[in-house]
């Protein structure tokens, strides 16, 4: 495997473009004694992800060594592949979790981490390594359980977002909290922003967390109370329907929805137009009983609030 110079350097720069909660960071002794068990400890990767690929690398500054990388063939990101490839890095392959490569990994597994993996582990694999399976979970726990946490939190309208480290239970998204921290959710931010945000994150947020769970320190249980779950997104729920959907609604699921993932559409004379970018428009235009316009090739759209322009549009 290469040699990643400047890496941390760069993971420290990124921390600094957004103001953060975190919980206590292991203190300097704390650290030194749960490294020292650490070299101990058997570590396999799940991963399928390039957020997955981000943690190898910063475990690999920090000298952690991986003794099994696994990935799946379900929603497998190409380009971890050609990473794995390209770094001549050991993996293995499974179609899903009956598979029985994993119990005989997992039997030489002491600590499982869960980097973007699209498979839900059951009790008695999570339960055969020493210290468990741990999770990335791209939300605040218990207020974002479930699918598409990043997202949910923009269209939300969310201060701020949250990440999370938790330890592997029954439940989905259940489990204790190993670490957690808070950002700030600008105006400003798409998606990408708070993937890229997550994605610099994780890796310290994952190896701080290794070292609090082997180090035996009491985690945090999740309120019940305050628990919620959220579906995984999918291309139908980008449908808009104008004289339901107010301005900031539209604008919170263009930032949440940008690019890379299924943009806001309408449907009209049977076909779909996906909205890409709009503008309010100070003329008022007479839609009569309709609430889409099309006029010189525009199309206009009337909303809960306000009258706007598509003004990029597939």
């Amino acid at each position: 495997m290469r040699i990643w110079v400047n890496e941390e350097m760069k993971y420290l720069k990124r921390s600094l473009e957004t103001k953060l909660q975190e919980e206590k960071l292991p203190t300097k002794k704390e650290e030194l004694n749960s490294r020292n068990n650490l070299d101990k400890i058997r570590i396999t990767l799940f991963t399928n992800t390039l957020r997955g690929i981000s943690c190898l690398k910063y475990l690999k500054i920090k000298k952690v060594q991986i003794k099994n990388l696994i990935i799946t063939k379900k929603n497998l990101n190409p380009k971890v592949i050609d990473f794995l490839n390209k770094n001549k890095i050991k993996f293995t392959t499974i179609k899903n979790l009956k598979s029985q490569k994993i119990l005989r990994i997992l039997d030489k597994t002491d600590l499982g981490l869960v980097c973007g993996f699209p498979h839900i582990f059951k009790e008695f694999q999570f339960n055969k390594p020493k210290y468990g399976l741990i999770n990335l979970h791209a939300g605040k726990l218990p207020k974002y359980r479930g699918g598409s946490p990043l997202n949910w939190q923009i269209i939300n309208n969310e201060k701020y977002f949250g990440l999370s480290v938790i330890k592997i239970n029954k439940g989905i998204d259940t489990g204790d909290i190993i670490f957690e921290k808070k950002f700030k959710l600008l105006s400003k931010y798409k998606i990408e922003d708070l993937q890229r945000i997550a994605n610099n994150s994780f890796p310290k947020l994952l190896y701080n967390s290794i070292l609090k769970l082997i180090s035996g320190t009491k985690l945090k249980k999740q309120n019940e109370k305050k628990a919620k779950y959220f579906h995984q997104r999918g291309p139908e729920d980008s449908l808009i329907h104008p004289p339901d959907t107010s301005l900031k609604e539209l604008t919170l699921l263009l930032r949440a929805m940008s690019s890379s993932y299924p943009s806001p559409y309408i449907v009209y004379n049977n076909k779909k137009i996906i909205i890409k970018k709009i503008k309010v428009i100070k003329l008022k235009l007479d839609f009569k009983d309709k609430n889409v316009l099309t006029s010189s090739n525009k199309i206009f759209l009337k909303l809960k609030d306000e009258q706007i322009q598509i003004i990029e549009k597939r």
